[in-house]
């Protein structure tokens, strides 16, 4: 079932493609699975946030959400703000949250999906800027996608290598990735495999995590 808030949402987006894509994303990982998690106020930033439709979701339901998106893609950006035109809390960047210096003190950062297109070195690099730019108790998010079962790995695989039209994808176990963030400082708080629709074919996870020395 798709919530009120969704159908506002899609309502937002002109041209087929960009309001499927919005639709089929937040039937495979609703938008309330992450914001249960955001602070109900404060400086958001949603990292390789695509079309705009989570940071939209967080906007609109804490209206003392600041919210912002970054993204790559300057169709993208467009999109999402055209899209947000009339929300005031929320706005999207084309812009690379590492070399951001004006960023700082955020009370929340997510990286929804991001992770697993992002060369390992390269992933040290952006989690670290994130600790860096967290306020002291700011919490990261890290939602991606498991290796296991086996049958949703494959097929998450298969469907992103269509979608970024074959690029060089880094999948790591949620088991690693706990690894690789502890090393880096933060502190996990939470974690979980996402469950939604029986035959979703994504096997989410979610990671909720603190930088260590804030929260020893």
């Amino acid at each position: 079932m798709v919530d009120c808030y969704v159908k506002q949402i899609l309502s937002l987006y002109d041209g087929f493609f960009a309001r499927m894509f919005v639709y089929l994303r937040c039937i495979l990982l609703p938008p309330d699975k992450v914001e249960r998690f955001v602070p109900v106020r404060g400086r958001i930033v949603d990292v390789g946030c695509g079309y705009g439709h989570y940071a939209i979701y967080f906007a609109l339901k804490q209206p003392k959400r600041i919210v912002r998106g970054y993204e790559f893609n300057k169709n993208r950006v467009r999109a999402a703000n055209k899209a947000a035109t009339r929300i005031d809390n929320v706005d999207f960047f084309c812009r690379d949250l590492r070399r951001d210096s004006s960023l700082k003190n955020c009370d929340c950062i997510c990286l929804i999906d991001l992770m697993h297109h992002i060369p390992r070195e390269a992933q040290d690099n952006l989690l670290l800027e994130c600790s860096k730019k967290l306020a002291k108790e700011g919490v990261l998010i890290v939602k991606d996608v498991d290796n296991r079962p086996l049958w949703k790995y494959v097929y998450n695989y298969v469907h992103d290598k269509i979608f970024t039209l074959n690029d060089k994808l880094y999948f790591s176990s949620r088991k690693q990735m706990e690894t690789k963030l502890e090393g880096l400082g933060f502190k996990i708080t939470f974690k979980e495999t996402i469950r939604t629709w029986f035959l979703n074919p994504i096997p989410h996870y979610i990671l909720i995590l603190k930088n260590r020395e804030n929260n020893v």
